[in-house]
C-alpha cells in the first residue's frame, strides 16, 4: 500500500512537517506551554493553525513561536531540507533533489536565524536528526543560536 493509499495519510504541505509538530507538541507538554505552530490534527486529518509571521518580517514563518520575557523563536530543521552537513560530501558540492548545494542551504538558513535575533527573538533550532536521536529529551534537542548554526 502506498502512503498516499493508507487511511492515516495527510498531505504535508510546504511549511507542514509531522516530525516538527510531533517535537513542538512534546515541548508544549514538558514546559506546560502553548507553542503556536503547524498542528497535525490526527483525529481529523487535517493541518490546523498557523506560523507566526514576525511582523517586521512578515512573509518568513516560524516553525515554533511562544512570548515569554521576549519572543522565543524556535525553528525545526529537517536535515536534508536545511543542508546539514552530513549531506555536504567531500568536496562541498553535492546538491539536493533541487538541485541546491547543501552547503548553501545551511547558509541560508543561519541567515534566517541570524534575522529573526536581529528581529529581537530569543532563537532556537532543533536538527530533526538531534531529535530522532532521543525523542524524549525535547529541551536537551534543542540549541540556542548565538551568532552561527552549529551541527
Amino acid at each position: 500500500m502506498c502512503n498516499h493509499c493508507n487511511p492515516n495519510f495527510v498531505f504535508s504541505g510546504y511549511g507542514c512537517s509531522k516530525i516538527a509538530c510531533k517535537y513542538f507538541d512534546a515541548l508544549e507538554l514538558k514546559l506546560c506551554i502553548k507553542i503556536q505552530h503547524k498542528h497535525l490534527d490526527k483525529q481529523q486529518k487535517q493541518w490546523v493553525g498557523v506560523e507566526h509571521r514576525p511582523t517586521a518580517w512578515p512573509r518568513k514563518g516560524v516553525d515554533g513561536y511562544y512570548m515569554d520575557t521576549c519572543p522565543i523563536a524556535i525553528e525545526f530543521l529537517g536535515d536534508y531540507y536545511h543542508g546539514h552537513p552530513r549531506f555536504w560530501g567531500l568536496d562541498g558540492e553535492e546538491c539536493d533533489k533541487w538541485d541546491r548545494k547543501f552547503k548553501d542551504l545551511f547558509t541560508d538558513t543561519g541567515t534566517k536565524l541570524a534575522k529573526l535575533k536581529s528581529l529581537g527573538y530569543k532563537v532556537y533550532y532543533v536538527w530533526e536528526s538531534d531529535f530522532t536521536k532521543n525523542p524524549e529529551d525535547v529541551v536537551g534537542a534543542r540549541r540556542e543560536f548565538i551568532d552561527k548554526l552549529e551541527t
